[in-house]
């Protein structure tokens, strides 16, 4: 959002209620699949094609708010100082659940192996103080941090 978030965004909700805000999303990207599942209309959608379009399309007034991971948005905002995150944000609420991006990793389907010792060591890896130190030196937040600890592997691949 704009530096100080002078329209008050703190959610999707926000722009879906002011038919006069806008908001950015990359296309083929989950948020704007929240979007479109909160109910912001098309009109109030502003589609760029990456993250580096969203400090323009912010600091030039053509939208008032850049949906991303926060990572990103905290990356982004460190850029550029009229820009800053919408703290705190709300994650978008879609047919009552409560929707949010997480990271991951591919494999090849015939690496079972290595996928079963790879999520062991993620596992553990994520409750040591440096999974979240690492996390926040990117600009993760501490509710974010906590919101990855309690998703596993099979909790979201499995559709949870």
């Amino acid at each position: 959002v704009a530096a100080s978030n002078p329209k008050k965004i703190h959610s999707y909700e926000d722009v879906k209620k002011n038919p006069a805000l806008k908001l950015a999303v990359v296309n083929g990207t989950s948020h704007l699949t929240f979007a479109e599942g909160v109910g912001i209309p098309e009109k109030q959608l502003v589609v760029i094609a990456n993250n580096a379009d969203a400090l323009a399309t912010i600091a030039t007034g053509r939208a008032d708010a850049y949906a991303a991971v926060e990572a990103t948005v905290a990356s982004l905002a460190e850029k550029n100082s009229k820009l800053s995150t919408a703290n705190p944000f709300t994650d978008p609420v879609i047919n009552g659940k409560s929707m949010r991006s997480y990271g991951g990793f591919a494999f090849q389907k015939q690496d079972s192996d290595l996928v079963a010792a790879f999520n062991k060591a993620l596992a553990a890896f994520k409750k040591t103080p440096e999974y979240k130190k690492i996390l926040q030196t990117y600009g993760v937040s501490e509710q974010s941090v906590n919101a990855s600890l309690m998703k596993t592997t099979s909790k979201l691949c499995g559709g949870n």
